[in-house]
């Protein structure tokens, strides 16, 4: 994946521009993952002035830039991290039940894959009482505690025992 930092030139009204008001740029980032994938794009939501007159406009179109190339840099280090299977500080404080359920959905795909990772979300969902917890908290003990409860309990509609798929799912997202 490449991260590259695009600009965009702004449209300027003729009103403004009678009013001697400068044309801005927008700063943006594009993802781009390859060939035949689709790119994305993030607003940064930081704009320089096109043509700056003045050392005040000149300095923040500098600090603007050095503020887009420090996003941009944090983005590709966090991209590069993933893909070594590191997890950065930001989803070590996203809960578990969440980030389970956003997995869930998007194996919405497949029904019968779907199927059983919805299942496991639902008993995940009573084992944790609702209650959502940190990523950074699952540990061996709360695995080895989940499994003990998937073992003990029965599915819901059919009231048989919990597949050994539903706690592979689990088991898996431990590595």
């Amino acid at each position: 994946m490449r991260i590259y930092l695009r600009q965009s030139r702004g449209r300027l009204s003729p009103e403004n521009a009678k009013k001697g008001k400068s044309r801005k740029i927008s700063l943006y980032l594009v993802f781009d993952y390859g060939k035949d994938q689709k790119r994305q794009y993030e607003f940064l939501k930081l704009h320089l002035y096109e043509k700056p007159k003045t050392n005040i406009e000149r300095e923040h179109n500098k600090e603007t830039m050095q503020l887009a190339e420090a996003i941009k840099a944090k983005k590709i280090l966090h991209a590069q991290s993933s893909s070594h299977g590191f997890v950065s500080n930001v989803k070590c404080k996203i809960g578990f039940l969440a980030y389970f359920k956003s997995l869930v959905d998007k194996k919405f795909d497949s029904s019968g894959n779907h199927d059983n990772w919805l299942s496991t979300y639902r008993h995940l969902h009573d084992f944790l009482k609702g209650n959502d917890i940190p990523l950074e908290l699952i540990d061996e003990g709360f695995l080895e505690s989940l499994k003990e409860y998937l073992l003990s309990c029965k599915t819901r509609e059919t009231n048989r025992d919990i597949t050994c798929i539903q706690i592979m799912l689990l088991i898996s997202l431990k590595h």
